[in-house]
């Protein structure tokens, strides 16, 4: 099989589609962690995406009530996009898969073609990084707005600050 733009693009969006989820897996172990201290990371690491994003916009309802500007940016901006990556991407993963004549995928329960194109996964692979890094600034923002103690915060600067960003930018 010879290289393929588009295969190379939905690689780089699954590296970055995986960082993004890893951003929100880490989000939720730190807000949980401050009701729950002895909360193991693996316990929410191991989660869905889906059941990531509930964790969330639960963690974000207990501290709702606190004005916290990044709690309403999160909520209204970073929740919904994920949904939107994650709306294009799930049927792509759990597609049928057709290699007769190059790739052509299908949705499983439809069986309707699915459009999948270099352009198309290089705007949805940019869109899941600039949403990871958004989502790990306001997260940040909002734990020092808590007043999270020092360890918790040097922790999430070792979890969230992988050592070269450089290296998930196309």
């Amino acid at each position: 099989m010879q290289p393929d733009p588009t295969a190379a693009a939905w690689g780089l969006f699954q590296v970055r589609f995986a960082f993004l989820i890893q951003e929100l897996a880490t989000a939720v172990y730190y807000l949980r962690r401050r009701r729950e201290p002895k909360i193991q990371f693996g316990q929410i690491f191991k989660k869905t995406p889906d059941q990531l994003l509930t964790a969330l916009e639960d963690e974000l309802d207990q501290i709702a009530d606190e004005g916290h500007a990044e709690i309403p940016e999160l909520r209204e901006a970073v929740c919904p996009e994920i949904r939107k990556i994650k709306g294009w991407r799930d049927p792509r993963i759990h597609a049928r898969v057709d290699l007769e004549n190059g790739i052509t995928l299908y949705d499983w329960k439809t069986r309707k073609q699915l459009r999948m194109t270099a352009p198309e996964c290089c705007e949805m692979s940019d869109l899941a990084f600039s949403v990871a890094l958004k989502s790990g600034g306001l997260v940040r923002s909002l734990l020092n707005d808590l007043k999270a103690d020092e360890t918790l915060v040097s922790e999430l600067t070792i979890l969230l600050d992988p050592p070269d960003a450089t290296q998930l930018t196309g």
